[in-house]
């Protein structure tokens, strides 16, 4: 069976420095709301457009998932209110800097 493959974009993986002060940030915001510090690793996201500008950029998650770009993708319901308060405490503590 034949296959063509087109590629339609590309969208490298991008990281900034562990100790950025917006990485920093960032898991201080989810202590600060009860939960454990974020798994730090590069990643393909949206963020990668900012970094590849030279603009700090990171991936908030706001909750757990599984399958991701799959047709059986589903995300937990449940831990959005949580991630929702972590992501409000990190952009109270960046606008009080």
């Amino acid at each position: 069976m034949p296959v063509q493959v087109t590629e339609v974009g590309r969208r490298p993986a991008g990281i900034i420095a562990e100790d950025h002060p917006l990485v920093q940030a960032a898991q201080q915001a989810r202590r600060e709301v009860g939960l454990p510090e974020a798994r730090y690793s590069a990643s393909s996201t949206d963020a990668n457009a900012f970094i590849a500008a030279g603009i700090p950029a990171i991936c908030i998650g706001l909750t757990d998932g599984r399958n991701q770009h799959h047709p059986t993708e589903a995300i937990a319901v449940q831990p959005i209110g949580i991630g929702v308060a972590a992501l409000r405490q990190l952009l109270g503590n960046l606008t009080q800097s």
